[in-house]
C-alpha cells in the first residue's frame, strides 16, 4: 500500500499545492523523508501556495520519478544527527590518510586518523567512506572495515564488538542503506553496468558490517523476500538479484547465519524458485550459482519456495508471466494444449485444498 501511495502522488506531485490538507498529512509522515524528500518539499511549497515546481511543469505522468523498492528502508535519523564537516585543512588530511591507506602501513595511518578525527565529524566520513571509497573499491573493503573498527575500539574491547554502539558505525550503515536504495531506484541503474556494479559492491559492504560479523539485518530496514518480489513485480530483477545475491555472499565468513541457518536457507529457497521457474536470463541464474557455491550449498537440493507462484497464481497471471509448469518439454505429447493446461490447475487447485 505504501509503493501505490507513493506512486499515486508522484503522478501529481506538481499540483499537491492544490490539497492542502493532503500536504499537511504529508508532512506528519516522518519517514518519508528519508524515502521520497520531493513529496516533502512539494508539500510544503503547496502549503506556502508557491504552486508547482518549475522543472515538474509539462511532465507526463511516466517521466515522473516512481518508487519500486520500498523493502529497503533506512532508519530515520533524528535532530541531532546532524552533518557537521570539519575545517578544509583537516578534511583534506583525513582524505589523503585514506587515499594512502594500505595493508603495510596501516597501524602508521590508523594513529594519523585516530590523531585528527573527532566523533562530531562522524557522519560526514560516513558519507564520504561509503560514497566515494567502498562503493567503488571492492578490493579495498576489508581494508575499510579494519580503519572503522579502529577507530571506535576501545583497548578493553574485542576487534568486532564496538562499531555498531559507535556514531561511526551506525552512520556508516545508515549512509549504505541510503546510497543502496537510491541506486536500487534509479532507471540510470537499470541500462548502467557501471551503475549496477556500485550497487553490487554496497550490498558486499552491507553484507560485511552485518552479516559477516554475526550482526542481523534487521527486517525494519531490509526484507530480503519483499524486495525480490518487488523487483519481479517491477521488472527489476536484474538490479534486485544480484544485489540479494551480493549481501548473502557475506554469510560464508558468519558463525551464525551460514546454513543451516533458517532464515537463509528460507531466502536461498525463494532464490531457488527464481531460478527453476522465474525464467530467468543466463546472468541472473549465475548470480544464484555464485551465491550458493560461496556457501557450499547445492542448488539442486534446495527446495524451491512457492512464494512467486503462489503470488503469480492469485494475481491471474498463470503462465503468461513467465512461469513455466512443471512439466516443460511436453508439448510432443500434447501436454501444452490450453485447455489440458488449464483443466490441471483447476485439479491442483483442488488437491491443495484437499491438503490443507
Amino acid at each position: 500500500m505504501f509503493t501505490f501511495g507513493v506512486n499515486a502522488l508522484t503522478q501529481f506531485k506538481n499540483r499537491l499545492w492544490e490539497w492542502k490538507p493532503l500536504c499537511h498529512a504529508l508532512l506528519g509522515i516522518s519517514h518519508l523523508q528519508d524515502v521520497r524528500p520531493d513529496l516533502l518539499d512539494a508539500a510544503r511549497k503547496g502549503l506556502a501556495a508557491e504552486g508547482p515546481e518549475p522543472e515538474d511543469q509539462g511532465k507526463e505522468a511516466d517521466e515522473l520519478e516512481v518508487v519500486a523498492f520500498t523493502a529497503l528502508r533506512p532508519d530515520i535519523l533524528s535532530d541531532s544527527d546532524g552533518l557537521t564537516e570539519p575545517p578544509e585543512d583537516v578534511s583534506d588530511k583525513i582524505m589523503f590518510i585514506v587515499n594512502n591507506l594500505a595493508p603495510s602501513n596501516f597501524e602508521a595511518k590508523l594513529d594519523e586518523m585516530r590523531a585528527k578525527f573527532g566523533v562530531e565529524y562522524s557522519r560526514w566520513f560516513a558519507r564520504y567512506l561509503v560514497e566515494q571509497r567502498v562503493s567503488l573499491e571492492a578490493n579495498n573493503q576489508g581494508l575499510y572495515m579494519r580503519l572503522l573498527e579502529g577507530l571506535v575500539q576501545e583497548p578493553d574491547q574485542e576487534s568486532n564488538s564496538g562499531l555498531e554502539k559507535a556514531p561511526l558505525g551506525k552512520y556508516v550503515l545508515h549512509e549504505t542503506y541510503m546510497r543502496a536504495a537510491q541506486l536500487l531506484n534509479a532507471e540510470k541503474t537499470i541500462s548502467s553496468s557501471s551503475e549496477r556494479r556500485v550497487l553490487k559492491n554496497l550490498a558486499s559492504w552491507l553484507g560485511q558490517l552485518t552479516l559477516a560479523r554475526d550482526k542481523p539485518i534487521l527486517h525494519r530496514n531490509l526484507s530480503f523476500k519483499d524486495l525480490l518480489l518487488e523487483g519481479f513485480d517491477t521488472d527489476r530483477l536484474i538490479v534486485a538479484i544480484p544485489f540479494i545475491c551480493a549481501i548473502l555472499e557475506q554469510c560464508s565468513r558468519s558463525r551464525i547465519f551460514r546454513p543451516p541457518n533458517p532464515w537463509l536457507m528460507a531466502v536461498l529457497a525463494l532464490l531457488a524458485e527464481f531460478y527453476h521457474f522465474a525464467e530467468l536470463k543466463l546472468n541472473l541464474k549465475f548470480e544464484i550459482e555464485v551465491l550458493c557455491k560461496a556457501l557450499d550449498i547445492d542448488l539442486d537440493k534446495v527446495e524451491a519456495a512457492g512464494i512467486l507462484r503462489a503470488r503469480v497464481s492469485a494475481q491471474g497471471m498463470g503462465a503468461d508471466n513467465g512461469l513455466p509448469d512443471f512439466v516443460q518439454d511436453g508439448d510432443a505429447f500434447g501436454f501444452e494444449h490450453p485447455e489440458l493446461r488449464r483443466s490441471w490447475r483447476r485439479d491442483d487447485r483442488s488437491d491443495r485444498g484437499d491438503r490443507g
